[in-house]
């Protein structure tokens, strides 16, 4: 093997087990464990072609010490 393919083979080895360690780190952080419930739902048929869910979702945040930023519509 040539010193050029010989250097090759290291750096992508090396970027390799790189990533790997990044992805191990990542792998070991807590995750966002977000729940979204049922709620309570109501139909609203007052229009006999068109048909209405009205409700609230609830999302509850069980990751602890950790914050989870929904966006607001």
């Amino acid at each position: 093997m040539s010193i050029v393919a010989t250097g090759l083979a290291i750096a992508v080895a090396l970027a390799g087990a790189g990533v790997a360690l990044i992805e191990r780190q990542y792998r070991r952080r807590p995750g966002n464990d977000l729940h979204l419930t049922a709620g309570e739902w109501q139909l609203d048929s007052s229009d006999r072609h068109h048909y209405r869910l009205v409700g609230k979702l609830e999302l509850q945040n069980r990751t602890p010490r950790q914050e989870i930023f929904i966006p607001r519509n």
